[in-house]
Order: C-alpha cells, then structure tokens, then sequence
C-alpha cells in the first residue's frame, strides 16, 4: 500500500473521475498531465486546476485533517472532501489531493463504489509496474513527487517535435524514458547515401542505357576504349560486332566480350571496369523528413534513398516500407539489417522505382534489465510477436540467469494489467510491454564475502542462515559492525541495520531478512579509510583537491558534516594529523589520495554510519585507530581486532575514556572481564618507559669503530665518540658533517613551500608589470621556472653545524648536544683542495695552497663570467659555516681558507629587477639562488 496522489474531476453531469499520477518523461525530466479547467470566471492556478473560494477552504481543511493517523477518520475525511467538491461543482475542472499514509487507491474506490459515485466512463491510469517499484521504492517514491513535475508542461510543448506520440504514451506508462527503435540509424550523416562509387563492380551488377565501360586490351591488339551504352542497349567496339548488354549482368558481359576477343585476335588478354555509373530517378514518399524525386545512382539501394530523404520520420514504418517497381510490390523491413543483419535490403534501385513508407505499425516495448530498452514495432499487420522475439530485439538481457519477465497489457478500458510470462512463446498483443528485472524474492550479500550476490530470500529467511556457510567469508573481515539495508514496511524507507558480525557468527543475533535486503560485510581494509588523511580532512573541516572525485561515500560525508554538529564524530576525528611534524611525514600518504573502498562508493550512506559509531584505540596495540562497533561491545573483543598489545604494552595501566558517562578509569589487564565499550568511548594502551631509543645513530668516516648504535635516553655526542673507540690519525674533524633526519624534513618542506610561493608569485608579479617590465620578465620565466625545479629536486641534507672534536666537547660542555635516533655523523679524511663552483669559468677543485686567498683560487679557475654575481660570492668552510665573500676589487678577503673549503660565485640577479615591484618574489629568488648552490655543495 503506498500512499498516493490523486485527481477528482466532477463532470458536468455529477460523475467523479478519480486518476492516479502518471510520471511523464521527457528527457530525463519528469511532468504530469492534468484536466484542462474551462476559461470561466475562475481564475487558473499554476496547476492549471480552477479553484472557487470554497475549494480553497476545502485545500485548508484538507492540510488539517491528512495528518490524522487513523486509517478510517482519514478515509471519512477524504470523502467528505470529495463529496463537498461534487456538490460545488457545475462545470467540469480538476483538483489535486495527496492521500494521507496508509489509505490506498483502493479504499478510494470501495468507498466510491458504496456511496454509488462511480460510474462506467471514470477513466483510470494505471499504478506504476509492481516491479519497478519492488526494485526501487525509493526512486519511484521520489518520482512520483508532484513538485518534481511542476511547471513542465511547456517543456514538453516544446519538446514535441523530437518525442513522438506513441513514446510519451509508453513513458506515461512505465514512468521511464523509453524511444522507438532504430530510427537514429537512418538520420544524420551515419551512412554515406551515395552509393558505392568506389572499388569493384559487384558481378551481379545489371548493365544499362547509360553505363560506361573501360575496356583495355593488351597483346596483339593494344588499345583502350570507352564505351557508352546506346540507347538500344548496345555497346560497339573497334573491328567487333555491337553487343547487346543492356537487362545483363556484369559478368556476363564480360564472359561473352572475352569470348569475342580470343576468337577476333591472337594472344590478347581483355581488362575490363565500370566507368561512370548511370543515373536514376526515385520517388520516396510517405512518412519520410524529405518526399520527393531523388536523383541517384545505378549502385544506390533503399537505404541510400531514404538516408538521402532525411530518414524515417517517427511515426513512419520500419518495418513495412514499400518498393513499387513495374507494377510490383516489394515489402522490405528495415529490423533485419538493424536486428538479424541480412543483406536484403541492399536492393539495387532501378529508374521509375517508388519507396512508400507507411505510418507506424502496432508497438510493443521491452525496458528494464536488458541490453537496449526501446519500442519495437510488431511489423506487417497480421504478424505475431513472442516474447523471445521481443527479448531478442532488445538484445537480451543483461543477466543470462534469474531474471523476471513480466508484460504490462491493456484491458478493455485502457488501464494496465500485469500478465505473468508462462512461456517464452506466448503471443504479444499490440501496446504490451514487457518488463524484466530481478526476482522480488531475492536478498543480496555485498563486501567482503567470498561469493557475493544474491540468494533466495526463500531458503535464507533469517541472517544466520545467510552467514551459516563456513567459507563465506574473505580473509580478514571486520567482526564487530556490519549492517543490513532494509525497507521499512510500513514507510517503504530505506534504513541500514547496524549488528555485530561476531555475535550472528556466534548465534547471539539474528534477524528476518526480506526482499530486496542486502547484507553489507566490511573488511579491515574498509576500516582502514576511515582513519585516513582524506576522510580525517572532511571530518575537520579541511576538505582539499585530494578528495577522490568518484568516491560517492566522501561527497555525502562532506555534506553530512556540513549539516551536522561538531559532536556527531567524537571518536573519529581523534586520529587527524594536527602538527606541522606528523603533517610533514604524512606528506607521502596524502600527495595521492587513498582508493575510496567499493562499499562506501555503492553505499554512501554506509560512511557516516561507521564514523558515527567509531571509537579510538591509541598505544601500544599492533592495530590502532578507528574501530565502529555498537553500543555494549565487550572490551575484550575490541582488543582482539587491534591484533593484541605490544610487547612494551603496560597492561597494569589501560585507560578508558567513555563518552556518554562521561567518566575514565584506569584498568588492569585482569579488570577487563566484564567491561564494555560503545560509540565515542576512547581507549588508551601506555607503553612502558624504556631508558634505550627507539632507533639508531650511525657514524661513519675515521672513527675506530664506525657503524650503527642504538642509544640511551640522554646519551650525548662525546659518549658516542667514545663508544666508536675515538678518531684515527687521517681524521679531520672541522670536516665533520653531522645530519639529523627532523631538521631534514623540516628543511624540504621549507623548500617546497618557496617554490610553491615562488611559482604563485611570478605570475602575480607578470600581470601587475607593463612595458619593458612584462618584456624582461617573460623572457626570465623560464629561468625562474628552472630554479623552482631545481629545488624540487634536490633534496634537503639536514645539516646542523657541529663541534666533533673529543677535545674541545671536553671542554666546552655546551657543544656537546644530545643525540637522536636517526642522527649520522660522517668524519672524514683531511681533504687536500679547495671547491670552485657557480659562474666561474672553469668549476674545479683546486690543490690546497696555504698561501693562497680566495681570489686566487678563483683566478686559478679561470676567472668568473658575466653572469657572476660578485658580491653575493659566500665560502662554505668544511663544518658547513658559510661566511661572505666579496671579490670585487673594492674589497679583500684575506683569511685563510682552510682545506675543504668550497667558494660559491652565484648569478646575477640583476636580470631579475622587475621583480623588486614585488618585494617577497625578489627575496625569494635571490635566497634560493643561494639556497640551491649550496645544497649542491653539501650533497655532494
């Protein structure tokens, strides 16, 4: 029983009509068809329904008493309504209701029928296909929405040159966008109409009153002519008789000119081709875009005639076209070169041939769960249609198995009445259709299940039958939430069931199951996402780009939680990344984002439903994050699906935190019997406290003893200097290079950062410069390009300048810093030159001279280019100190440069000076021209 709208017209003579809704499709838009209301002094609606004072009255007592909940007060109730409207009513019009919950078409009509208000001439539409609305309740409920279909009646006014009569009668009836067949085929430019003017003449080709031929001999006799046919239907070649061709074939002509010549001349082979073809005159009427006389080829068929008349209009004939040709009637039907693909129709015209197309024959339809819904015509009156023709047609259906066919049928007074399918021979009737879908007595098992699909609802009535089978099952499930997606039979919702899969494997829960229900198993991996950058993002509020674009369950997510109070996730947003640290490693997770899992892509609705029933297990478990779960959970099987503690787990010191008492406890691993957890509750796992670091040190270089070191808490430089047995006699340890991976991270992330702003600026910059400004800078671009990636690439060392010498850290305590796992240390041997890098001339490492100052060695290098940037020029001293270095002749550096040392001469960045306008993009360009010389030096 599904709550409806109806129509009650009062006639003139008293008669109530009663119609049900009726959606009309009209490319892909839904309308309805309403009674015309006479122009009298009543003033139209917008509904095109004529309303008098009282009818208004009676619309606000309606909106008063459909609210009523008993199912008899609200039939009386509707008609006292309809009963006040008869009597009010002298002229025919038309008025809308919406039945209340629960009263049906049917007691519409007993009651009718008890007060004696219905008579022979009340027209009924038909209920939409019981099929159609056992597959999807809820599209159908929503189609049949009257506010959908508002205001698209002028649409379809204009629309009525491209839908033809017969298709809006079939969508009224199946309330789906349904187009006859076969006709698109024939408009358009799909098929070229000209004929075959190209390649071989076929050998049954008929030769006529003016067909060309080009015949060639070679041997003897070696000439080539062309030949007309004469008006007598001859052709005359040198030194041969004429030769009647004319009602000939092409291959017999050719046999008998063969003939001819091997019997005229000696040792001469003939070649012989169709020239011009000749012209012929058509006449294609009937229902067709363009009637008239063609002008075609000998070669043209039927279907290049009526491709050249524009196609077959819609309400013309496919299958029924007529060839007139000397006082002979042909029938051709066009479905079996679309549908059986036979040959018969490339029919070759002749001059004087007539092409009728007769209007549209009887109709039937096929829609639903086949290969191509459409409307077929029948073909020649007189000819029966089974159903597996028609499935035939339509392409099959889409599953070789488990489909239902049903027929809608017309009865005597036009309404629709469904007609089993006994057999697939059955005889269709004209206006049939024939509908296919799935069984209504069929559940359905999704996600992560070894054999997914549907089942009997008849031998799996209860959800422990369905999960009896021990391998049902894939690896890995999620044991404590899944759910089951069922109607409602009394509001015909949908609702999603949430239960425990562990309880119904262990047969504490069960469940009736119903048509159409669909039982939903999650894997680990699903919730797995939950936890992820890209759902963690949405749940704060911080949706980017790396939202999946076709991930259905995150687009609802994003509206959820825009409609939603911050509280609704408690529990699931407490794994969001909200340091600058942690966001900088998850930067490899998030630059791609995560694969949005099936289940929520078919199921948006199944994402915030898991989120809202998360909870949080943080420490030393081997599988922590979010974990959906219902309320009353037993602690213990929480800890079972996060694979158990640790080995540094402190079991004497559990932490749980629950939302809804909003209280936390302190447990021990033998007070969880009889604990529970429920949606928002968090629970904390500490680790115990170890005086070793998790990680090692690694120093490498001329040390004693170099590898890798696991360290205390605390343990220092010095300590680790020690533990490596001290350093050898080659050592230099003003060359030491000490990398620390937190200072690295940080560090490629500020490179990023100014090569993001970097590539945002110039652009700015571009448009905000004119003149010679916008000229240099273009001209600039690609170098400003190459320098934004040259930092890209290169990676960030981390390098923190450090006093290695065992000596002086004995000295000065404050140099001696505290270690960290993942530090390096590298001493190497004491180096005998100095590096030149940048604008010189020739970039080189040079022999260490003592005596020698920084200009010396730059001349040494053969000088600097133009492009060099001399007062910009910077030493790099081997423990990573980098100190000015102006090599103009204003100025003299004369400090020794220790061995190892690296002089770096970068480029002018006077080209750049348009960028000065923008203050932050010159500084910006100048420091990573700088930036970018010396991580060159350093990596290497």
């Amino acid at each position: 029983m599904l709550p409806g709208i109806i129509e009650a017209t009062v006639a003139q003579k008293g008669d109530l009509m009663l119609t049900t809704w009726h959606p009309v499709r009209a490319k892909g838009k839904a309308a309805r068809v309403v009674t015309p209301c006479r122009k009298t002094d009543r003033r139209p609606t917008k509904h095109c329904s004529c309303m008098s004072f009282m009818e208004i009255r009676m619309r606000l007592l309606w909106s008063g008493c459909r609210e009523s909940r008993h199912r008899p007060v609200a039939v009386a109730r509707t008609f006292l309504l309809v009963s006040a409207l008869v009597m009010s009513a002298p002229i025919a019009r038309s008025q809308t209701l919406e039945l209340p919950a629960g009263v049906t078409m049917q007691d519409v009509q007993r009651e009718l029928q008890s007060r004696g208000l219905s008579g022979a001439n009340a027209p009924q539409r038909s209920p939409q296909s019981a099929l159609d609305g056992a597959r999807d309740p809820v599209k159908n409920s929503a189609d049949a929405n009257p506010r959908d279909r508002e205001g698209t009646d002028n649409e379809e006014k204009a629309n009525k040159d491209d839908i033809a009569p017969v298709e809006i009668d079939y969508q009224s009836r199946t309330s789906s966008l349904v187009r006859l067949f076969g006709y698109d085929f024939l408009a358009g430019s799909n098929i070229q109409a000209a004929g075959i003017l190209t390649g071989s003449i076929p050998n049954d080709y008929i030769m006529g009153v003016g067909d060309e031929l080009v015949v060639t001999l070679r041997g003897q006799v070696n000439r080539t002519e062309l030949v007309r046919v004469d008006r007598e239907g001859r052709i005359v070649l040198t030194d041969l008789t004429p030769l009647p061709v004319a009602g000939r074939s092409f291959e017999d002509v050719r046999g008998e000119l063969a003939a001819r010549i091997e019997a005229t001349f000696q040792h001469t082979e003939l070649f012989i081709s169709l020239g011009s073809v000749r012209s012929v005159r058509v006449l294609v009427g009937g229902a067709v875009e363009k009637p008239g006389q063609l002008v075609l080829t000998s070669l043209s068929s039927v279907i290049d005639a009526l491709v050249t008349a524009g196609g077959i209009q819609r309400n013309g004939s496919l299958r029924n076209v007529r060839l007139l040709r000397n006082g002979e009637t042909t029938s051709l039907d066009i479905y079996d070169l679309l549908v059986n693909t036979t040959s018969a129709l490339n029919l070759k015209l002749q001059d004087g041939d007539q092409i009728i197309v007769p209007p549209l024959g009887q109709t039937v339809a096929v829609i639903g769960d086949v290969v191509r819904s459409a409307i077929f015509e029948m073909g020649a009156p007189g000819t029966q249609l089974t159903v597996a023709e028609a499935m035939r047609m339509a392409g099959g259906p889409q599953r070789g198995q488990g489909n239902e066919i049903m027929v809608m049928r017309l009865d005597d007074a036009g309404r629709d009445r469904v007609v089993a399918v006994t057999s697939m021979s059955m005889a269709l009737q004209p206006n049939d259709v024939v509908v296919v879908g799935r069984p209504e007595t069929a559940i359905a098992l999704e996600g992560a299940v070894r054999m997914p699909g549907e089942r009997s609802v008849t031998r799996s009535k209860t959800l422990r039958t369905v999960l009896s089978s021990p391998r049902l099952l894939e690896a890995d499930p999620y044991l404590l939430f899944a759910a089951v997606l069922t109607e409602d039979p009394v509001t015909r919702m949908r609702r999603y069931i949430p239960f425990s899969l562990r309880d119904a494997l262990d047969g504490k829960f069960d469940m009736s199951l119903r048509a159409n229900d669909r039982i939903i198993i999650l894997s680990q991996s699903d919730i797995d996402f939950l936890g992820s950058d890209v759902v963690q993002n949405i749940l704060h509020n911080r949706a980017n780009q790396n939202v999946p674009p076709n991930c259905a369950g995150l687009a609802n997510l994003l509206e959820t939680v825009s409609f939603s109070v911050h509280t609704r996730f408690p529990a699931a947003t407490r794994t969001m990344r909200d340091t600058p640290e942690t966001a900088t490693l998850a930067k490899a997770d998030t630059a791609s984002p995560p694969v949005c899992p099936p289940v929520f892509n078919t199921h948006p609705d199944m994402l915030p439903l898991t989120l809202e029933h998360a909870t949080a297990v943080e420490g030393a478990v081997r599988r922590s994050g979010i974990f959906p779960l219902l309320p009353g959970t037993p602690l213990s099987e929480v800890l079972y699906v996060t694979k158990g503690f640790t080995l540094d787990a402190d079991t004497s010191r559990l932490e749980l935190s629950e939302l809804f008492n909003e209280s936390r406890s302190s447990l021990s691993l033998q007070q969880l019997d009889g604990r529970t957890m429920s949606p928002g509750d968090v629970l904390r796992v500490p680790a115990r406290r170890s005086e070793l670091e998790v990680g090692l040190v690694q120093i490498r270089g001329e040390v004693m003893y170099p590898g890798r070191y696991n360290i205390r808490r605390g343990e220092k430089l010095s300590d680790l200097m020690r533990r490596a047995g001290g350093l050898t006699e080659q050592s230099y340890v003003y060359g030491s290079i000490f990398t620390r991976e937190r200072v690295r991270i940080a560090e490629q992330a500020a490179f990023d950062r100014a090569a993001r702003e970097l590539e945002r600026s110039v652009p700015q910059a571009l448009m905000s410069a004119s003149g010679t400004e916008s000229d240099s800078m273009r001209s600039a671009l690609p170098a400003l390009q190459a320098l934004a990636t040259s930092l890209r690439e290169t990676p960030a060392v981390g390098r923190v300048m450090v006093e290695a010498d065992p000596m002086a850290l004995l000295a000065r305590p404050e140099f001696d810093f505290v270690l960290e796992p993942g530090d390096t240390l590298f001493i190497p041997k004491r180096p005998a030159h100095v590096t030149l890098t940048g604008e010189v001339l020739n970039p080189a490492n040079i022999l260490f001279q003592a005596e020698l100052t920084a200009k010396d060695y730059v001349r040494l290098a053969g000088g600097t280019t133009p492009d060099a940037d001399l007062d910009s020029a910077f030493l790099i001293l081997p423990n990573g100190e980098a100190v000015p270095l102006k090599l103009d002749s204003r100025s003299r550096y004369d400090k020794p440069l220790p061995p190892g040392s690296t002089i770096v001469v970068p480029r002018d960045l006077r080209k750049f000076d348009f960028l000065r306008t923008t203050t932050s993009v010159f500084g910006l360009v100048r420091d990573m021209a700088v930036t970018v010389a010396s991580l060159v030096v350093l990596s290497n």
